[in-house]
Order: structure tokens, then sequence, then C-alpha cells
């Protein structure tokens, strides 16, 4: 994407994420008004035309009408819900759209509305706009023991993507004797192709076909659910909102649909991700610690709410029947997880590693290892006033008792030397 495009996305999912992080590719029109008013669109001593908040509204719902009169014959029919949010929301292309329709009615004075929309991107939007930061982690991606990481969990992690990949495509294959609600925008291109299927009384997709092909990769919605699971989007590791950005950062962009979805090798760095954020305070763990970590805390979670509780398993209902497939797909991963800590013991991977501290027989006996030390080779010679009757400095001092102390204490008699050096005073 190019450079302006990528910032109106990342502007575009900041307020979808903090306004309904279940689905950050749709923005509701109250989403919409908090972006004009942190772009000062709404100031009235600024613009004779400011942006109020029933403009939005009704500038949405145009948009609105233009893709529901296109899938007009869906709703009717009931494969697109009335009450659904993709008739409440608008798409990154709508989004788009009704900004042009918005700087059109805060700079009238334009000429086009061409110069109108790029006067408002570059005054208000682009400037002003709370947006995402996603930043690289290729390094942390390559370097020697996170890479060992990947391919150490490598089998184990694509069994666990295969898992919610097959999920994805059976919840596609669910719709036989219902009609089809669309969750998200990116599912409106194949309503009339899944609406033929269920008349034929038939949802076996080819393995050609642009639908089974979508499900070789994780949407949203799947990604959301596996953080659910493995307990990482809990407030006592990551919120909502940030794994929800931390989904975003990973995936590619299709630039034909605007589709995005998570590949295998975007599922790792997912992970990883998961792993910098949530322990980003944690300065005296390496990268590669904590990652381990974020495995043993899913292990942890996953013991805790799916393994050790059978009960649960048993129930003849859709969650019963998730957790049952899950509990198979993770035995790979508990294995592997379980075998890496162990190998160091259990220790917490976040903990700084121990130092062994020096007992006083160690201290003692490295002291003897160390050479004698030499005494400095000091000459000591006191001489006496030649003058009769001259003052020698404090009587208290002893000539011989002073020259007895410098002999036994030479440090001290170097010092004095290099004090009357300094001083100017000549010792011989």
């Amino acid at each position: 994407m190019a450079a302006v495009e990528m910032e109106l996305w990342n502007i575009f999912t900041y307020y979808t994420l903090h306004g309904n992080s279940g689905n950050p590719e749709l923005m509701m029109p109250l989403d919409l008004y908090r972006l004009c008013r942190d772009c000062q669109m709404t100031e009235v001593a600024m613009y004779r035309n400011a942006i109020e908040q029933q403009d939005v509204h009704i500038i949405c719902a145009s948009e609105l009408k233009k893709r529901l009169d296109k899938v007009g014959n869906d709703v009717k029919s009931g494969v697109v819900s009335k009450k659904g949010s993709l008739t409440k929301s608008l798409t990154y292309a709508e989004f788009l759209n009704v900004l042009t329709s918005l700087s059109k009615k805060l700079y009238s004075d334009a000429p086009t509305l061409n110069e109108s929309f790029q006067q408002l991107l570059m005054e208000n939007i682009l400037p002003l706009a709370h947006r995402r930061n996603p930043q690289t982690i290729e390094n942390q991606l390559r370097a020697g023991q996170n890479a060992m990481l990947r391919t150490y969990f490598d089998e184990a992690l694509l069994e666990l993507y295969k898992f919610y990949a097959a999920e994805s495509q059976n919840e596609e294959k669910a719709t036989t004797n219902s009609t089809v609600q669309a969750k998200d925008f990116d599912e409106l291109g194949a309503q009339s192709t899944r609406s033929r299927n269920i008349r034929r009384s038939s949802v076996m997709f080819s393995f050609n076909s642009a639908e089974y092909a979508s499900t070789k990769s994780l949407s949203y919605i799947h990604w959301m659910k596996f953080c659910s699971d493995f307990g990482l989007s809990s407030s006592m590791l990551l919120t909502q909102v940030e794994v929800g950005d931390i989904y975003l950062g990973c995936v590619t962009t299709q630039e034909r649909t605007g589709v995005r979805k998570m590949k295998f090798p975007q599922f790792w760095e997912a992970i990883v991700r998961c792993a910098l954020t949530a322990y980003r305070s944690v300065t005296t763990a390496t990268t590669a610690n904590k990652i381990r970590a974020v495995f043993v805390y899913m292990w942890k979670h996953i013991q805790d709410h799916v393994v050790n509780r059978p009960n649960d398993r048993e129930a003849d209902n859709e969650r019963a029947h998730h957790k049952r497939g899950l509990s198979n797909a993770v035995k790979k991963l508990n294995n592997k997880t379980l075998d890496m800590w162990a190998e160091v013991e259990y220790r917490d991977f976040l903990s700084p590693d121990e130092v062994e501290e020096e007992t006083a027989h160690d201290i003692v006996a490295s002291l003897e290892e160390l050479p004698p030390p030499k005494a400095p080779e000091v000459s000591v010679e006191l001489v006496e006033d030649e003058e009769p009757g001259q003052e020698t400095g404090d009587k208290r001092i002893d000539m011989d008792k002073l020259r007895i102390l410098l002999e036994r204490k030479p440090e001290m008699a170097r010092f004095l030397a290099e004090a009357l050096d300094k001083a100017g005073i000549s010792t011989n």
C-alpha cells in the first residue's frame, strides 16, 4: 500500500479497534464522529461550515444505502441480516467516500472535490488523527534463538493452526437448512454463491474455489477465538485492543479486495508479538525467554480451562465440540512446551539467570592462588637540622620513633615522599 493509504488504514483501524474490537474492519458512525472531533473538524470557531454529528450520520446513511441497494435481494431473502453490523457500519472504502463528502462541506470554497479532499487530509486527518503505529520485528524473528524456537514449535503449532482453519471452513459448511448471516464485509462477495449452494442443498465447496482458499488462513474472528482459548486476551496478559492490533500488524493486504487474512508464518509472528507486548516491561529477560514464557502461560491456561475439565467436553453443544477438538489439536504443543520447560527445571523464564554466590571457602581459596604482594622498596633517611636551636616542627614527633614507623609502613613513607615532591620540598 502507498504511504498515505497506509496511514489512512492505520487511522481507520485505530478508531474501529477502540470502538469495537470485535471487528476492526467496520467503522460505526459514532467512531467516525470521534475522528472528526479529534481532527478539529467540529470546531465552530475555526470553520464556517463545521461538521456536526447529524452531518456524519446523514452522510453515513447515504453511503450505506448505496451498498444495501446492491444486495437488496439478499436482504429481502434474509441472507444478509437487516440488524447486522453490515447494515450499520462502514467499510474502509466507504470510510474514504464519507471523508470525501465531509470535505466538500467543510471546505466548500475549494474549486474541486479533489482539492477539498486533499485539504482535509493535509490539514486535519493526517496531522491530527490518532493512529496505530505497527513496528516491524524482522530482526527479532531472524535472531538465532528465536528462529530455533520456531523450528522447535513449528510442527505443533501447525496442528493448532489447521484446527482453527478447519473450524473456519466448517462454519461455512454449517449453513445448510437456515439462511446465512454475513459476519463481516468481506463475505458480501460470496453471499450469492452461498445462497445458490443452500438452495441446491449442497454445502461442498470446490477445492479450487475462492471460498475454500479463504479457509486456509485465519480471519480476525478466529484469531480472537484462539486468543480467548489460550488466555492471551485476558486482562492479565493482553487486552482485546492489543491482540486486535497484533493481528492487524501481522496480516498482509490483498490489493483487489482489501481483505486481510493471517497465514501460518504470520501466526508465528503474532505469537512473538504477543510475547513482546505482554512482557514489554520485563527488561531482565531476552526475547527468546519471553517467547518461552508465553508458551508456558498458554500451556497453564489450556490445562486449567480445557484439559483438566473433561465434563465441559462431554456436553452436546457447539462449545463442547470445540473443546474436544481443541484438546486433541493442542496435545503436541503441550508436550513440546512441557519438554522445553523441564529442560530448565521449570524455572521462571522472566527472571534473570541465577548466579551462584561464592562461599567464604571459595574466596579464601582464590586468595591463596594469588602471588604474595611485594613490599615497595623505600629508603628512609631522616636528616637532623644542622643549625642548633632551630625548630624542627611539632615537638611531639620523635625522630627515632618516626624512623621506625616509616620502616614498618613503607607505603606511608612513599606517600610522604610524594607529598613533599608535590610541595616542592627537597628530600635529599
